[in-house]
């Protein structure tokens, strides 16, 4: 902690650092590969020569490798990434600076811009977030995330009201079939059965006829992002069968109510 803390202190003054500092290199799993390396347990340690500065091959050796990340939006690929420090051949652009779990962003911000203006008294002090940078990035797909889910709810309760009402008929229309197939001995769940069938071969019917077209329109869109998951057929069973069961549960209390009517409340009067 010390030692990184004086090597910091040297940045921040504009003191050069030792070579060997300067001759280390940071790899992500795509320069890893890119590289020739077969995994990143290979290529820690290992010395390359690489052309960075100038015009010349010089030596550097990989002391750390990264896991892949979106530098920029997702419908960017991710590309081979190396991290060096450069201090006396690049022009500092800004600094990155970690902030302590809890700490208070205001007073982490006044320490900051007064120990910047010590150093630098001549250069301005502006700063940014990363993750508010990386969440502008993203931005367009959390609103499409937002706006598919509320329609798709929305979708989901207007059907519920149909399947609703179309219970609430079917039951009311069939009351003295219901009555005559229980007193020719049919049982609660035959009738259940009955009056559910239809709501379940229509859903079935709908998804059926629904299915090939959310598959082509899903992989097109998905298509515009270089990592991207799988459409399997887990994804099209578990929407059906999570439909199924809304749609039943819906039903159940007017499908309920009439296979437990008694059926002589319907055939007295015939």
């Amino acid at each position: 902690m010390g030692e990184d803390t004086e090597i910091a202190k040297k940045v921040l003054s504009n003191e050069k650092l030792p070579k060997d500092y300067y001759q280390t290199l940071i790899l992500n799993e795509s320069a890893v590969r890119a590289l020739g390396f077969q995994s990143a347990e290979e290529a820690l340690n290992q010395i390359i020569y690489l052309v960075l500065w100038g015009d010349d091959f010089e030596k550097y050796k990989i002391v750390g490798v990264v896991e892949d990340y979106h530098h920029e939006a997702l419908k960017k690929a991710v590309q081979p990434v190396i991290f060096t420090l450069n201090y006396d051949r690049f022009q500092q652009v800004y600094y990155s600076i970690k902030l302590n779990a809890g700490a208070n962003p205001h007073e982490a911000l006044s320490f900051i811009e007064k120990s910047w203006k010590e150093f630098f008294p001549s250069k301005p002090f502006d700063y940014f977030f990363m993750n508010e940078y990386y969440d502008r990035q993203f931005k367009t797909e959390r609103h499409f995330e937002i706006i598919f889910t509320s329609f798709a709810v929305v979708a989901v309760f207007l059907a519920c009201l149909g399947i609703l009402g179309i219970s609430l008929f079917e039951a009311n229309s069939r009351r003295k079939e219901i009555s005559i197939r229980k007193v020719l001995g049919a049982s609660v769940v035959s009738v259940l059965a009955l009056l559910s069938k239809d709501n379940v071969r229509v859903i079935l019917l709908s998804c059926l006829l629904a299915m090939p077209l959310i598959y082509f329109v899903s992989d097109y869109w998905l298509s515009a992002y270089p990592v991207r998951i799988r459409i399997t057929p887990f994804h099209f069973l578990l929407p059906l069968v999570i439909l199924l069961s809304v749609a039943l549960v819906t039903s159940f209390v007017q499908t309920m109510k009439a296979a437990l009517t008694n059926p002589v409340d319907h055939l007295k009067n015939e």
